[in-house]
């Protein structure tokens, strides 16, 4: 018996501070196509879904953070008009993990096998800690409340979120730099 024909091979990971994907057709394995978010040399984008008051789907990654990010400006320069509620989340997964799998960790290593006809079979389930992207994000958060005050960065992050955001972002793909050399 063959095997399923199967056009494209795809990969998805949704992180706890990024998610990206990768295809590749199964005729050419080895030309593998990896998205660039924003035009940026990203391959990855931010963990973070935009939902309207109907909370339903906006936007993801880089412009769910800028089309929040205009929501908040508009909310402190129009306090006149009535604004419809967004619902902003960030870094949910390990969040949605506590509650689907009642799990404290995160789901970062696993291990397969593959079969004939592609399959594959899980030889160690997923497991996880606190030493992954987040624990390196918040030791880098608690220096900063060290160096600058917990009340000025509270400040910055409450009345200049886009400054904030650019701040935590630049420190995300200094890091990502820094693991590609």
């Amino acid at each position: 018996m063959d095997a399923p024909y199967q056009l494209f091979v795809v990969a998805i990971h949704i992180g706890n501070t990024y998610t990206g994907y990768a295809f590749s057709i199964r005729s050419e394995p080895n030309n593998i196509h990896m998205c660039e978010w924003n035009g940026l040399q990203s391959y990855k984008a931010p963990t973070s879904v935009l939902l309207n008051q109907h909370q339903e789907f906006l936007a993801f990654g880089y412009d769910a953070e800028d089309r929040y990010m205009d929501y908040r400006m508009s909310l402190e320069n129009d306090s006149d008009d009535e604004k419809d509620v967004l619902y902003y989340f960030r870094r949910f997964k390990l969040a949605l993990l506590n509650k689907v799998c009642n799990t404290s960790e995160t789901a970062d290593i696993a291990v397969h096998q593959q079969h004939p006809y592609g399959f594959l079979e899980e030889v160690v389930p997923p497991s996880g800690g606190p030493w992954g992207c987040i624990a390196i994000d918040d030791a880098f958060l608690l220096f900063l409340e060290n160096v600058f005050g917990t009340t000025v960065m509270k400040n910055l992050q409450l009345t200049d979120l886009d400054d904030y955001t650019k701040l935590i972002n630049e420190f995300k793909f200094k890091k990502t730099i820094d693991q590609i050399r």
